[in-house]
């Protein structure tokens, strides 16, 4: 008799621990200890912005390129490269937009070198690795801080890869222009492999997504190195003068 009590005892303590158990922590979780396993990794970059005001300005651009991952003990490399096109529109004055940017942080100094027009410019800073672009693990860190509209949707499938789906919401202002957020996450390594801002009316601004996407494997580190064509000058920022 006494054993069939602490049988029932035990299973009644499962079940409540089991229906405290938090959907959304748990998701979180998982998400962030994935993401922890990762040292190396590389991607092909889509990226779409759509802002319209009626009547005002339009923006309609598309990012395409590639990013690469690479943290060696506490020091993160990173280098990234995007091809931009599309169009800027102020009242009946439209302008095209075309250019190509190439990004390497070789664990102490960002280099931004900028095509446009036919015009190259370079330009470093020192940076620390919380100002790197790291949206694809950063997402999920950012996470662990909470947030108040957090929440957790049925499960999708993104380029053949099940995914974790989390949205935010943003309190309606005057100044907020983001109504919410969607953000997908593979189930199987914690990447963050698309998303989307909305706007307050419900309309798509960005568009980000990670595909083709290879984890821990060898790396070159000569790719996070960067060295400039001869004659190209390179314009310090954190000189003085700047």
């Amino acid at each position: 008799m006494q054993s069939r009590i602490s049988f029932v005892l035990v299973m009644s303590i499962a079940v409540l621990e089991l229906a405290a158990a938090d959907p959304i922590e748990e998701a979180k979780k998982d998400i962030i200890t994935k993401q922890g396993q990762i040292h190396a990794l590389a991607a092909n970059l889509p990226h779409v912005i759509k802002v319209s005001e009626p009547g005002e300005m339009e923006i309609s651009t598309t990012d395409r390129g590639t990013v690469e991952y690479l943290k060696k003990a506490e020091t993160v490399l990173f280098h990234e490269e995007t091809s931009t096109s599309g169009y800027l529109k102020e009242g009946d004055k439209k302008e095209n937009v075309e250019g190509k940017t190439l990004l390497i942080f070789d664990g102490e100094t960002l280099f931004m070198e900028q095509t446009e027009n036919g015009e190259q410019s370079v330009s470093k800073s020192k940076r620390s690795q919380e100002d790197l672009p790291l949206y694809f693990l950063d997402a999920g860190k950012t996470l662990g801080k909470g947030h108040p509209s957090l929440t957790l949707l049925p499960e999708e499938t993104v380029n053949n890869r099940m995914v974790y789906v989390l949205q935010t919401v943003e309190s309606p202002g005057e100044f907020v222009v983001m109504g919410k957020m969607k953000l997908c996450f593979d189930k199987e390594t914690g990447v963050l492999v698309k998303a989307e801002a909305f706007d307050s009316r419900g309309s798509l601004l960005s568009s980000r997504e990670y595909t083709e996407i290879k984890i821990n494997h060898e790396m070159d580190e000569n790719r996070f190195r960067y060295t400039p064509k001869e004659g190209v000058e390179i314009e310090d920022l954190d000189s003085p003068e700047n």
